[in-house]
């Protein structure tokens, strides 16, 4: 359990730090004086609703009447159980909600994305070094290799588009969603015993996620009249 919970500290500690080499040198934040402070404060009150919403998402799955004691709710470290969908798809519209409110750049949106990606292999591979007998597996290998991926995707080709202004801000967040729900739903499906879909809350959290998060990219980017420009090119 000490591990887990040392890396839940090295993960916060790894997303902080990115965040952090992500804004610090924004100029559009400059312009907007927008200080790193104002974010890194933005990011610890996002921290709570994240987590409690992870939690709340895993215990509707995972029905207990233990859970009605505030106690081991709460305590997740000690008793274990959050939803990654929850918490992913969850901590993104509470960001969301906050930036429209206080009137803050969408472009955040895109950094805490990138962030948030950059602490899920460390998170990962402390919980399946904590809970599970074998790491050399197919669900965790597939988990791992993935969000590392992923990570270095969005640092060496989608994050060079948002600063050369070739992406909309904003984009890079709905690419975020695509991308993580994408994900979760496929490594839903690994069993033990080859492919199998189960109709979970999260499975199908996951899934709506996907289908929303294409329209709003699609809408973002104007991607139907992008097609219509090249079909009209080759015509």
């Amino acid at each position: 359990m000490h591990l887990f919970i040392f890396a839940l500290f090295l993960s916060l500690f790894v997303f902080l730090f990115c965040l952090y080499f992500l804004v610090h040198d924004d100029f559009i934040l400059l312009k907007k004086d927008i200080s790193t402070e104002k974010i890194f404060n933005l990011a610890i009150v996002l921290i709570l609703p994240t987590i409690l919403l992870a939690r709340i998402l895993f215990v509707v799955i995972h029905p207990n009447s233990s859970f009605f004691n505030p106690f081991i709710f709460l305590l997740f470290p000690y008793f274990p159980g959050l939803s990654l969908i929850g918490g992913g798809v969850g901590g993104f519209l509470v960001l969301l909600l906050i930036l429209k409110y206080n009137k803050l750049p969408v472009r955040l949106l895109d950094f805490f994305s990138i962030a948030f990606l950059s602490s899920l292999p460390i998170g990962f591979l402390g919980y399946f070094l904590e809970f599970h007998t074998k790491l050399i597996a197919v669900k965790p290998l597939f988990t791992l290799i993935i969000y590392t991926a992923l990570f270095f995707l969005f640092i060496k080709f989608f994050l060079p588009k948002l600063l050369n202004g070739k992406f909309k801000d904003g984009t890079i967040g709905i690419l975020f969603l695509i991308l993580f729900s994408l994900t979760f739903f496929i490594e839903s499906l690994i069993g033990d015993q080859g492919l199998k879909f189960n109709l979970k809350i999260d499975n199908l959290l996951s899934l709506f996620t996907l289908i929303i998060s294409l329209l709003f990219l699609a809408r973002q980017e104007d991607l139907l009249e992008k097609i219509k420009k090249l079909r009209g090119g080759l015509s």
